[in-house]
């Protein structure tokens, strides 16, 4: 997963993550390889709600999105 996107995504930083999301189409789709888990896994283990939200707005199928432990991001919340 690109550096960029993985601090935006820790800090909560939502205006940075639409920044990338603009420069880049398909970032907000790459998973962290290994574990799988998405930047909505990620908002919503660090209770990041509005990034979050953004983010199901941009890509809905992320909600549904399961990681190697067959866990959706809602395992996180």
């Amino acid at each position: 997963m690109d550096r960029r996107l993985v601090e935006a995504v820790l800090k909560g930083d939502v205006s940075t993550f639409l920044s990338l999301d603009q420069e880049e189409e398909d970032i907000i789709k790459q998973v962290v390889s290994g574990s799988l888990n998405t930047v909505l896994h990620f908002a919503a283990r660090f209770r990041h709600l509005e990034l979050a939200s953004e983010i199901v707005n941009l890509r809905p199928e992320l909600a549904s999105a399961e990681n190697e432990k067959l866990e959706t991001p809602l395992h996180d919340v």
